[in-house]
């Protein structure tokens, strides 16, 4: 697999959550559309492209931190929205959102948080990687 699309494969799941950040905004039937691509597109995307043991190249490096870092942010926002939906939302109408903000958490929070706990070296790293297991209710140990 080439080094480009190993390390494109790191921004899929944040081009998920864009879109299902935008889906929470517009709202009504569109908050199923991220949730459905992330589970028929995301999940076979990423078993055809499978682990790539060896280390990402050093023009890439960046590109992947960027995308490791970035999904902690974005998590927050649909956590945001999420609350919103809560105000003005009907048990049914919150059902989208919780069912896309629980699948994003799992399949995302979980995910980075494990990669970044593999980063012994980094405050930050660590920092970001107990925020992401916070954001699921669990604990980094």
């Amino acid at each position: 697999m080439s080094a480009r699309l190993a390390s494109l494969r790191y921004m899929l799941t944040n081009l998920l959550l864009v879109a299902f950040i935008a889906a929470l905004l517009a709202g009504g039937w569109l908050i199923w559309v991220p949730i459905v691509l992330a589970m028929l597109v995301g999940g076979p995307i990423d078993e055809l492209v499978g682990d790539d043991t060896a280390p990402v190249e050093r023009r890439w490096a960046r590109f992947c931190d960027v995308n490791l870092y970035a999904t902690l942010p974005l998590l927050a926002i649909i956590t945001g929205l999420l609350f919103r939906h809560a105000v003005d939302s009907s048990w049914a109408a919150l059902l989208g959102p919780t069912i896309g903000a629980g699948y994003f958490y799992a399949l995302a929070g979980v995910t980075v948080a494990h990669e970044l706990t593999h980063r012994t070296t980094s405050s930050l790293a660590r920092l970001c990687a107990r925020a992401h297991t916070a954001l699921r209710c669990g604990s980094v140990d």
